[in-house]
């Protein structure tokens, strides 16, 4: 939802969401889609599957985040399978970006690019 918000104050062009689980983790990509996220990326896994830990979802991201090449990534607190909020952490750190924690309101975003880096 802040995303989307950051779009409509023309601070970004788009907005694209990601979820990386089982075939029925594609409800919550339709509803980011529904409320005005531009594209979806479903990352599906099997149903037998074990559950992903953070850094294994943090490395798929990472993957994610080299081709889609975005200026800022959202990663949410909390989660419905674990509620660890480490994979924000993890990204940011195999990524070698800077990044920002427990984020729950915005204040004020300036997004600023320079060759290949954003701040």
């Amino acid at each position: 939802e802040e995303a989307i918000r950051i779009k409509e104050a023309k601070l970004i062009d788009e907005v694209v969401v990601a979820s990386i689980g089982p075939k029925d983790a594609d409800i919550q990509l339709r509803s980011a889609l529904a409320i005005g996220a531009d594209r979806a990326i479903h990352v599906k896994l099997g149903p037998d599957t074990p559950a992903i830990e953070p850094l294994s979802v943090a490395k798929v991201l990472r993957e994610l985040v080299t081709k889609e090449n975005p200026k800022v990534v959202l990663l949410g607190k909390q989660a419905i399978d674990d509620d660890a909020n480490q994979t924000a952490q993890m990204l940011a750190g195999i990524l070698g970006w800077p990044q920002v924690r427990n984020f729950l309101r915005k204040c004020c975003l300036r997004v600023t690019t320079s060759g290949n880096n954003s701040t």
